[in-house]
């Protein structure tokens, strides 16, 4: 009992001389940790191929299949060096690793990759650059589609095509990773979001191509630009759309990735042939009225966009055109560009919100049409370089869009441009060639092949690499 009662004493005790003295703590803190600077290195420079274009329902139309036709030619160059290594993947799923071709015949799908052994090697068309050029003459397609190799991407935008009656677009996702992909395709119409069904959880097995039938999905649809946008493996991604009026085939064309959106944008390689014809065409019959040039815009803004573009001609005989309109916030406008006569062009668009534009232009002689979509195509602020495929007539278009002159730079050859102009530079068939320019300037290949037209911007490749800080705890 005495315990207990000497124990009592002793916690009151106790307590008693924490409240009145209160508790005292100590607390010890370090300095935060220093973040280590880790230095990233660029992932090997890979570029894919769509290979050859794809016929829906066969030569009947009726068939279900959607299957290759013919080949296409491939044409580029490798700036081939000590620790590097060019490596070729044909996207079938059968053949393994090769040693690469720069020039070469694709029916599948194919991928170049640039094994870098050293890691430091500078990335670019300079070091890696392709187009490919198809002539088809299949009874329901025809036409000249040519498309640049491009740097597979998870999130790409695709401006161009239509599923309106005798119009038909196709998705291509091409897979070059060993990694199987899961893709959500967005559409963007006149009013918004077009909703569908079969846009979403679409599989691209690992070294596949899938092709999605927009023209099943959405019918009748004039005017859309599709958002691709892929977890898993990055894609190579294109539009393959193409026209038929009741029998006659009216072209088809590739539509590669848009560059990104900007409230400034030029459009280079605006090539107008057969405006008369074009113009006895469409009096005869309504399905030819998509033969006068027309300008897509596409605004992903939450505030609508108002869009002025200026189309100015090369010479004194072809003036141009002002068109000014409003696009809605989220939504794709199709605006018609009427009173071009033949000669050649360059569109120079100012937004107040960043927008995506390409133009639609079409090649009439007599009778026999055929058409290419003319993207807006990203500055180049470097030295670029380019592919003038075999058996064609190119032609290069370059715009400066800037407010001094340009001092430009084209193989050899020397060239001023004079600020809001643009020039175009004749390229010898199957040649390779680089560009560069004091300012920036963009440019695009028109590519003619017996009176059959296509238009492929000059792009430059780079993955990123560079210094990345770390906090690590």
């Amino acid at each position: 009992m005495f315990r207990r009662s000497l124990a009592l004493v002793v916690v009151l005790a106790a307590s008693i001389g924490f409240y009145l003295n209160g508790a005292s703590f100590e607390y010890a803190i370090s300095s935060p940790p220093s973040p280590i600077l880790v230095v990233t290195q660029a992932k090997d420079l890979t570029l894919v191929c769509p290979g050859a274009v794809f016929q829906a329902g066969g030569n009947s139309g009726t068939s279900l299949n959607v299957g290759r036709v013919g080949s296409a030619t491939l044409s580029g160059r490798f700036a081939s060096q000590p620790g590097l290594l060019l490596q070729e993947q044909r996207l079938n799923g059968v053949l393994g690793v090769t040693t690469g071709k720069v020039n070469d015949t694709l029916t599948a799908a194919s991928a170049l990759t640039v094994v870098d052994q050293t890691g430091k090697a500078i990335q670019g068309s300079a070091m890696l650059s392709g187009v490919q050029v198809q002539k088809v003459a299949a009874p329901n397609l025809s036409g000249l589609a040519a498309a640049n190799c491009v740097r597979p991407s998870s999130d790409s935008w695709l401006v161009g095509g239509s599923t309106s009656p005798g119009r038909e677009t196709l998705v291509v996702l091409s897979n070059p990773t060993g990694v199987d992909s899961t893709v959500n395709l967005e559409l963007i119409g006149t009013g918004g979001t077009v909703a569908a069904p079969g846009l979403s959880s679409i599989s691209v097995p690992k070294l596949k191509t899938a092709v999605i039938p927009i023209s099943g999905l959405a019918p009748n649809l004039s005017t859309f630009a599709v958002h691709v946008v892929s977890s898993g493996g990055a894609l190579g991604t294109w539009l393959e759309t193409r026209t038929i009026r009741g029998l006659t085939p009216g072209g088809v064309d590739f539509v590669g990735p848009s560059a990104d959106p900007a409230k400034s944008l030029s459009i280079p390689g605006i090539f107008i042939r057969g405006s008369v014809d074009a113009a006895t065409l469409i009096k005869l019959n309504d399905a030819y009225s998509d033969l006068v040039p027309m300008l897509r815009i596409t605004s992903t803004s939450t505030k609508d966009a108002t869009v002025t573009a200026q189309f100015l001609g090369s010479s004194a005989k072809t003036f141009g055109t002002v068109v000014q309109q409003v696009v809605a916030a989220n939504s794709s406008l199709d605006i018609p560009i009427t009173g071009l006569v033949d000669g050649n062009y360059v569109a120079f668009i100012n937004s107040s919100q960043p927008i995506r534009a390409s133009i639609r232009l079409s090649r009439t002689k007599v009778s026999q049409t055929d058409f290419a979509w003319a993207p807006a195509v990203a500055a180049l602020s470097r030295t670029v370089a380019f592919n003038a495929p075999a058996g064609a007539i190119s032609k290069l278009s370059i715009a400066n869009p800037g407010r001094v002159s340009a001092l430009v730079h084209v193989g050899a050859s020397h060239y001023t441009i004079p600020p809001s102009t643009a020039i175009t530079v004749s390229v010898p068939a199957g040649a390779g060639s680089q560009i560069f320019s004091n300012v920036p300037v963009s440019a695009s290949l028109v590519i003619d092949i017996g009176g059959l037209i296509s238009v492929v911007p000059v792009i430059d490749y780079k993955n990123l690499g560079g210094q990345l800080s770390v906090l690590v705890r």
